[in-house]
């Protein structure tokens, strides 16, 4: 399956994301490589913003965040909200992943546990994503534990898993979209055309293949990609 979103559509989910992570780390500019490190699987990756925008700088004034020649500094040197701001947001940012999870588990049927995957699965996309839950409370199992849910996922029936055979069937599905695009054999297929399929698509995010699988060519090889 090809990604059928328009550049319109994925431009706004770049900008989103560039928005969203310079409001969680408190900043004013975003790097390249912070993003990169702080954006979540269902993000669009960093070179996804520069060939839509033509650059970085381009990508990061469309988000509205300064744009200067030290967008690639560390983030020790970029001026950072006062302590009390930054409390009151991660309130008011941990009370909202709260009110997410107590609303899935509902709609879910009164459930008492809940996976990431249902979590990314049911999320609205006004809701914070769930590689923000995890950094707030430092761990999905404190984030359930303090919207009231079991904090152990894993301890009764119900939990939405993907397989390593569903898993590798996504991989497949990815590298034949990558062909028909391309025309270019779906071994060949990058990391960034995966990324970019997968947030239209079902499918296990690059660090959790990793860990299942090993390193992206094993990931390919184990797919069958030819």
């Amino acid at each position: 399956m090809t990604d059928n979103r328009t550049n319109g559509d994925t431009s706004a989910a770049v900008v989103a994301a560039i928005q969203r992570i310079a409001r969680e780390q408190g900043v004013s500019t975003l790097s390249y490589s912070d993003y990169q490190r702080h954006r979540t699987d269902d993000d669009p990756a960093a070179v996804t913003a520069t060939r839509l925008f033509g650059n970085w700088k381009a990508g990061l004034r469309a988000a509205g965040l300064v744009v200067d020649d030290a967008e690639v500094r560390t983030r020790s040197q970029v001026k950072r909200a006062p302590a009390g701001r930054r409390a009151a947001d991660d309130d008011e940012a941990k009370a909202r992943v709260i009110a997410a999870i107590q609303r899935i588990a509902a709609e879910l049927g009164g459930v008492t546990t809940l996976s990431t995957n249902q979590y990314v699965r049911y999320v609205e996309d006004d809701e914070p994503a769930v590689i923000t839950a995890i950094r707030r409370f430092k761990g999905w199992k404190n984030a359930c534990a303090a919207a009231g849910l079991d904090p152990n996922p894993y301890s009764k029936a119900g939990e939405v898993h993907i397989s390593d055979e569903e898993a590798l069937g996504g991989v497949q599905k990815a590298g034949a979209a990558y062909a028909e695009e391309t025309g270019k054999a779906p071994r060949r297929m990058t990391q960034d055309f995966y990324t970019s399929w997968r947030e239209a698509n079902d499918g296990l995010g690059l660090p959790n293949l990793a860990k299942r699988f090993g390193g992206w060519a094993q990931v390919k090889a184990k797919a069958g990609l030819e």
